[in-house]
């Protein structure tokens, strides 16, 4: 049996507060597609890509792979479990 291990993955997050959807859809549309976001209420944002809708509640964290600018959401729960450490530039 062989093991593997996965790459480490760099991605640059932000957290949707409620308060900063401003910022969110800066860094949103910072990476490779402009993104269509909208504030329906002070705790979600929506927003479409290739699979479909995604909305982001207050507190979870909004994800940009570097490499191909995507982005991705996660509750704060799971993201705390996944993510390691910052990484400093």
């Amino acid at each position: 049996m062989k093991r593997y291990a996965y790459k480490k993955d760099i991605f640059e997050v932000i957290q949707w507060t409620g308060e900063n959807f401003k910022e969110v859809q800066e860094f949103v549309n910072n990476g490779s597609s402009k993104q269509s976001l909208k504030q329906f209420d002070d705790y979600i944002v929506l927003f479409k890509d290739l699979r479909g809708t995604k909305e982001a509640r207050k507190g979870d964290y909004i994800i940009r792979d570097i490499e191909y600018g995507e982005c991705f959401i996660e509750d704060k729960k799971l993201f705390m479990f996944i993510a390691e450490v910052e990484v400093k530039e």
